[in-house]
């Protein structure tokens, strides 16, 4: 009885990773699709709207207008696609790592909300293995995306390698058990071999720190019912 409750709770466990993989390369096509398809053709909308624009003195006062209110409404969902795209999957992760893309998440999350965010991260670090990096960058969006009722998502990001770990702090949040978004952290870093530290007002997520190598992680599910 004990082994077959095991047994549920490992087939739990890798269904529980599987879909979490899934879903990050969901989103990363999504916002290829977004960025390489979608925005393109409004891109050319825009670009017609706006050759229209041109001529548009010959139009009646009643056309220009909307001619005008087109050219803005294209340029507000090229933005918002953009911006969307980016929520799915940050291109920077990919291209430039870890720390450059939560730079540059923290400076757009800034400017939507208003909220300041500091962060305190490494000045120079070596590329983490892919899907380290995307676990990470995720841990932090949804702390700042999934919060019940008033409480406040974290002030601080803070990044640092230890010894023999490698740990994410989200620090001065208003009250991290209220934080929507606590289970699945907790899911994601129990994946990757370390745990999630909760105190009243902070998140730490430790790792192995040999996770910072170039090794190569695999995952594979079995589906099949004996």
């Amino acid at each position: 009885m004990v082994s077959r409750s095991i047994e549920l709770n490992e087939t739990d466990s890798l269904a529980s990773g599987y879909l979490l993989r899934m879903q990050d390369q969901e989103r990363r096509r999504l916002a290829r699709e977004l960025h390489g398809t979608t925005g393109q053709n409004m891109a050319a909308l825009h670009m017609n709207l706006s050759l229209l624009s041109a001529s548009a003195g010959e139009l009646e006062p009643r056309a220009r207008r909307a001619l005008a209110d087109s050219v803005t409404l294209a340029q507000v969902c090229i933005r918002e696609i953009r911006n969307l795209a980016r929520a799915l999957y940050p291109p920077l992760l990919d291209e430039a790592g870890l720390v450059t893309a939560l730079r540059v998440y923290a400076d757009d999350y800034s400017r939507r909300t208003g909220r300041n965010l500091d962060l305190d991260l490494p000045d120079r670090m070596d590329r983490l293995p892919q899907e380290v990096e995307i676990t990470l960058f995720r841990i932090v969006q949804e702390s700042l995306a999934n919060r019940n009722g008033d409480a406040g998502g974290p002030k601080v990001v803070r990044l640092t390698r230890e010894r023999d770990s490698l740990v994410l702090e989200l620090a001065e949040l208003a009250a991290a058990q209220t934080i929507a978004g606590v289970p699945e952290v907790q899911e994601r870093a129990r994946l990757l071999g370390g745990r999630l530290d909760v105190t009243p007002t902070s998140l730490r997520v430790i790792l192995p720190a040999s996770l910072g190598s170039s090794e190569k992680h695999s995952f594979s599910l079995d589906l099949r019912n004996d």
